[in-house]
This record gives structure tokens, sequence and C-alpha cells, in this order.
């Protein structure tokens, strides 16, 4: 079973929190450009733990932020 990430959800948490992409980024430990393909779809499965730090720092959970089925429309 393939998992896709829900980016808008990551966009809309982000934002939600008052963070610029390049703040979530530092606290992440990623780039922006990072975070922005993600927003973007242009990375649709980012490894899992990349998902959990994201999700942490959003103060959501990881089950809100992937897709079953590979499709992130």
């Amino acid at each position: 079973m393939k998992y896709a990430v829900n980016a808008e959800m990551i966009r809309y948490a982000r934002i939600i929190n008052g963070l610029s992409q390049a703040e979530l980024a530092k606290r992440v430990g990623l780039t922006t450009i990072s975070i922005s393909n993600i927003e973007r779809k242009q990375v649709l499965c980012p490894r899992p733990q990349i998902v959990k730090n994201i999700c942490d720092t959003l103060g959501i959970s990881v089950s809100e932020v992937y897709r079953v089925g590979g499709d992130p429309e």
C-alpha cells in the first residue's frame, strides 16, 4: 500500500502556527527548498522521520498528513 503526504495540511498547519517555510525548515533540520517542495507536491512521500519531525513541530498527528493510495489529491 502506498502513502502520500497531504501537502495542503502541512501548509495550512504551518500558516496557522505562524511559521514561514524558512522557520519550519530550521526547526526540523531541512532546507527551505525541501519544505517548499513538500508543500508544492514535488516530494510526495518524504521519509517517515521527516514527516514525524514536521508533524511534531506543527502540533499535528502523522495520521492527519498521510493519504492512502499515493494520490496526493
